[in-house]
């Protein structure tokens, strides 16, 4: 019988949603992040879609934060 790899087990997380989200808040904190609500409208969310469907990136925050790493990137050789 051929011996399986073991697996590292990810770190634990808490698991009320609510300790869940204060452990988020704070890592943001240390890494001197900061929380954002966007409402979007219509278009803005078809745009959001599309460009997860497409790959662009795998969550919706994900692809908000590239565009704006994107963008800004952009700008500063604009002005360089």
């Amino acid at each position: 019988m051929v011996e399986q790899p073991k697996i590292p087990k990810a770190p634990k997380r808490p698991k009320a949603p609510t300790k869940r989200q204060k452990a988020y808040l704070g890592k943001l904190v240390e890494q001197k992040g900061k929380r954002v609500v966007v409402d979007l409208d219509a278009e803005s969310h078809a745009c959001l879609k599309a460009l997860i469907d497409t790959g662009f990136a795998e969550t919706q925050s994900g692809v908000i934060r590239k565009a704006l790493q994107e963008s800004a990137i952009r700008l500063r050789k604009k002005r360089t």
